[in-house]
């Protein structure tokens, strides 16, 4: 009986390290597959240092996730030294923090609206925005 019971055992943990293996190999073929297609995609626009330049006679702006599409319509916003952004209150802190890193301009919030207005599009990939600028905002 004890050595039905061993062989038990032993069977359950050969089946749990099987299928552990199996499972741990399907999510490093999808890690590499995801790491493969960043870099392809890296690999096909080449964003200079500064925010807007030239290649080709195509402006191209340093932007991360890179836009898979881009429409220029001939207009530019520059920031004031104030810039107010609006935004959910659950992403206040955390975009506040990011804007403090633009040097030279002072940041606030605001929840009628400002220079910057972050909206979520549930219609969107994941890592999916849609960037509208304007003379103002």
């Amino acid at each position: 009986m004890i050595l039905y019971s061993f062989y038990a055992i032993l069977g359950l943990i050969l089946c749990l390290i099987i299928f552990l293996y199996t499972y741990y190999s399907v999510l490093e073929k999808r890690q590499i597959k995801l790491e493969n297609e960043l870099e392809t995609r890296s690999k096909d626009v080449i964003i200079p240092p500064d925010s807007v330049t030239r290649i080709a006679e195509k402006p191209v702006l340093n932007l991360i996730p890179v836009p898979q599409k881009v429409q220029f319509t001939g207009g530019n916003c520059v920031f004031p030294s104030s810039l107010v952004f609006t935004i959910d209150n659950s992403l206040q802190k955390l975009v506040a923090d990011y804007l403090k890193m633009i040097p030279g301009i002072k940041t606030s919030y605001s929840q009628i609206g400002g220079n910057i207005l972050f909206r979520y599009n549930h219609e969107l990939p994941p890592q999916g925005y849609t960037l509208d600028i304007r003379q103002k905002k």
